[in-house]
């Protein structure tokens, strides 16, 4: 165990919520003497999920120094020097392999020698070297009015209640906090706010029972940043825009019918097999429409999927570079591109990036080869062979699926192959000249994926929309 390390038990009798759980924790120094001129030092370990930038040490006399709350248990830790350089802890030969080559100091946090201080809600003691609140990292969003989100972490179930102050040269308010669920031991008060003005000042006053303290003990500042963080593009203010599901529009050419095309009248349908009733709609429809849609006052067309699929709705694509023939294809796609700009108006696609076709040939090939496929890892497949129906069996049994739907699997983005498929597709049609995108289902893609999407689009064209419907 670290022989710098202070150990002494903080038995942690929770109040209201979490009353007679009897969790205890141990405060415990870290003490390093870095072996350069160091501009910042961390401490990172399992403790942190290996931050190097939540637990900076301070700075006394030639040492840097740090304390941690902490449950009993093992840890690994290192220290980190300037953000890039790690070192272990000389004064600590406990020590484990950190995978690198290298080794990891190791700490076991046990009850000591030291007499317990109880925290508990309403009992007046706050933890407050356990307070940490970091003013680089609130949450901005011109989206929706302006509203700033900030976050103070402090000891689970410690304090009664936490409120944030905040004063501009127009108003001032007060605004509670409501806790959420942290790493332990700890929890957050979270708050959001509209932002009065582009500069004000703010503080946390943190209350329990009958004490309270102010945290930090100077107010921080905090200015609107110069820099525009999220722009819409201007073309989208008060824009009117129409959605268009191409099969149900308007039938422009008999000759790409589907066979078994319906005649054009109301009937209700129920799926599944309303899923693959067909009446003709296609591209050449919604071009011969055009001028009704312009007496419309319609500024842009937000189309439904027009990539090629087995379905009418589209949302099961086979192939994301080819419009589907029932719609007239890419020739019709191009023709409907070109006669919507010479109108004004604008084309939005929809992005159907979380999962494809069971039909779509990739999938095929799993189904048929299983882990001889080389698109075996691009789908999450559970267990192979599949059974040729799913009559009683769940497909999520066998691999990940769109809520269930064995038509819709889902596409394994740790996979880069399937990044840059999927990106290619998009970035072909933002390069044919379309101008937004509406993303189905977007909570369901890793946010990694449409940072990159985001990039891509917006460096062919800064002036496309996107948006993800959630």
């Amino acid at each position: 165990m670290n022989k710098r390390a202070i150990l002494y038990s903080l038995s942690l009798s929770l109040a209201l919520y979490g009353r007679g759980s009897g969790l205890t924790l141990f405060r415990v120094e870290f003490r390093f003497k870095p072996p350069q001129d160091a501009n910042s030092v961390y401490l990172a370990g399992t403790f942190n999920n290996w931050s190097t930038n939540t637990d900076r040490m301070k700075k006394i006399d030639s040492e840097y120094v740090i304390e941690k709350l902490l449950p009993q248990g093992e840890y690994q830790y290192k220290f980190v020097v300037n953000g890039t350089d790690w070192y272990q802890d000389p004064n600590n030969s406990n020590t484990a392999p950190d995978g690198f080559g290298g080794f990891n100091s190791v700490v076991i946090v046990s009850p000591g020698d030291f007499p317990a201080v109880v925290f508990n809600r309403g009992d007046g003691i706050i933890a407050a070297n356990a307070l940490l609140h970091d003013p680089t990292k609130l949450h901005f969003s011109n989206l929706v009015d302006s509203i700033l989100t900030l976050r103070l972490r402090l000891i689970q179930d410690d304090v009664d209640s936490v409120l944030v102050f905040v004063a501009s040269k127009d108003t001032s308010f007060s605004k509670k906090l409501k806790f959420e669920k942290s790493q332990p031991p700890y929890e957050e008060a979270v708050g959001s706010f509209y932002i009065p003005s582009d500069s004000f000042t703010y503080f946390f006053r943190i209350y329990d029972g009958k004490s309270g303290l102010v945290y930090p003990d100077q107010p921080i500042t905090w200015r609107l940043p110069q820099t525009v963080i999220f722009k819409v593009p201007t073309w989208v203010q008060g824009a009117i825009i129409y959605q268009i599901f191409p099969e149900r529009f308007f039938n422009g050419d008999t000759l790409n019918d589907p066979p078994g095309t319906k005649p054009w009248h109301y009937e209700k349908l129920e799926p599944p097999e309303g899923w693959f009733a067909f009446y003709g709609g296609d591209l050449w429809g919604i071009i011969e429409k055009l001028d009704y849609l312009v007496d419309l006052g319609v500024d842009a067309i937000y189309l439904n999927p027009i990539f090629e699929s087995p379905s009418n709705h589209g949302y099961d694509i086979t192939d994301y570079f080819r419009v589907a023939n029932k719609f007239g294809g890419d020739s019709a796609f191009d023709s409907l591109l070109s006669a919507a700009h010479s109108k004004n108006i604008k084309i939005i696609l929809d992005g159907v990036f979380n999962h494809s076709s069971d039909k779509h040939p990739y999938f095929q090939d799993v189904r048929a080869r299983g882990p001889e496929s080389p698109y075996f890892e691009w789908y999450h497949i559970k267990k192979w062979p599949f059974p040729e129906h799913f009559d009683g069996e769940k497909a999520i049994d066998y691999y990940d699926c769109w809520w269930g739907f064995s038509s819709l699997p889902e596409w394994n983005f740790n996979n880069n192959s399937v990044v840059n498929y999927l990106l290619n597709a998009a970035l072909y049609w933002t390069k044919k000249g379309i101008d937004g995108w509406r993303l189905d289902v977007p909570n369901e893609v890793p946010h990694s994926f449409w940072k990159l999407f985001r990039k891509g689009v917006k460096n062919i064209n800064p002036e496309a929309y996107i948006v993800g419907e959630i």
